[in-house]
């Protein structure tokens, strides 16, 4: 920069929009609820290579509320490795 040359820099701004952003408490477009939404919960076993005979979903789908209730069975499930060799 030459000795002409008059550097201008504008005063700090602090943000509004950052103290309920990083305390947890911003809003998103996916917050607000809409009518007739339903929502999706996934349970997996706590336990690694587990094996797994049968899921009883009656309980689950006797809730108030409950849409479906659905479990995979290992029979039908496919790791990648198996579906390229087939």
């Amino acid at each position: 920069m030459d000795s002409k040359t008059i550097e201008r820099r504008a005063p700090h701004q602090p943000r509004s929009e950052d103290d309920p952003l990083v305390r947890g408490l911003g809003r998103y477009a996916a917050d607000v609820p809409m009518a007739g939404e339903t929502q999706a919960y996934f349970v997996r076993s706590p336990h690694a290579f587990a094996d797994i005979r049968s899921i009883d979903t009656a309980a689950a789908k006797a809730v108030p509320g409950v849409l479906a209730g659905s479990a995979t069975s290992p029979s039908t499930r496919r790791s990648p490795v198996a579906a390229a060799a087939s």
